[in-house]
C-alpha cells in the first residue's frame, strides 16, 4: 500500500532516499519505519533519530508535540521572530517565538470539529451543521446560530488570544497554518501569513540543520 501511495506521487523508489517525520503518536512510530522499510526506505523521526534544532524553555520539552516545533522552527527561518504560529488542527494551537528563536511555550484550545462534536453529542436535537461564514452575527435559525456561534466564537478566540500574548511579548508575526487557516485569516482582523505547508518545511530545515 505505502508503495502504491508513493508511486502515485510521481516518487521513483529506485532512487532510494530517506524519509523525515515527526509524530505525536510515538506508538505508530515502529509500524510507519516498517512500512517504509518495505520500500526501502529508511525514516527518520524527529526527537526520536534527531534532535529539534531550537532551543525549548517548555518546563518539560519533551511535552511539546513535534508538529508544533516543526511549525516554530520554519517560522524563524521563513518569517522572522518573534512570531506567533496559530495551527487549526483537531487542536487550535498557539506557539510562541521569542526575538531569539526559542520556543517560549504556547496555548492548546479545542479545535472547530471538536466543538461541533461537543454540540452534536451533548445535545441530540441540534442540526448537523457545515462550517461556512456566516451572513449575520445573529442567527435567525438553529443552523445559522450554531455557525456564527462556532465560527465567529473561534474568530474571537483567535483574535483575544492574539491579543493578550501580544500584551505580554510586544508586536509579533502572526503566521496560520492547518486544514483551516485559510479560511480563519479571511476572517480575522489583524494581518498574518497563512502558510498551508509549514509543518513540512520544518521538518525539512530541521533535518537539514541536523546533517
Amino acid at each position: 500500500m505505502t508503495e502504491n501511495l508513493l508511486k502515485r506521487q510521481g516518487i521513483d523508489l529506485k532512487a532510494g532516499g530517506e524519509v523525515v517525520a515527526g509524530s505525536v503518536v510515538p506508538s505508530l512510530n515502529g509500524i510507519v519505519r516498517e512500512a517504509f522499510a518495505s520500500c526501502g526506505l529508511k525514516t527518520n523521526f524527529m526527537g526520536e533519530d534527531f534532535p529539534p534544532p531550537i532551543p525549548i524553555l517548555y518546563k518539560n520539552p519533551e511535552e511539546v508535540g513535534m508538529d508544533r516545533l516543526a511549525n516554530a522552527i520554519a517560522c524563524i527561518e521563513l518569517y522572522g521572530t518573534p512570531a506567533i504560529i496559530v495551527d487549526f488542527g483537531t487542536a487550535i494551537t498557539f506557539d510562541v517565538i521569542s526575538p531569539q528563536g526559542e520556543y517560549e511555550g504556547g496555548i492548546i484550545a479545542p479545535g472547530v470539529e471538536i466543538s461541533l462534536q461537543g454540540l452534536f453529542s451533548a445535545t441530540a436535537r441540534l442540526p448537523k451543521v457545515e462550517i461556512d461564514v456566516p451572513q449575520e452575527v445573529i442567527g435567525k435559525t438553529t443552523k445559522e446560530a450554531i455557525r456564527s456561534g462556532v465560527v465567529l466564537g473561534t474568530v474571537s478566540l483567535v483574535e483575544g488570544l492574539l491579543a493578550r500574548i501580544k500584551e505580554q511579548i510586544g508586536p509579533s508575526i502572526v503566521v496560520l497554518t492547518g486544514g483551516m487557516g485559510e479560511f480563519f485569516a479571511n476572517q480575522l482582523r489583524s494581518s498574518c501569513i497563512v502558510d498551508p505547508y509549514l509543518t513540512l518545511e520544518g521538518l525539512r530545515l530541521a533535518w537539514k540543520k541536523s546533517g
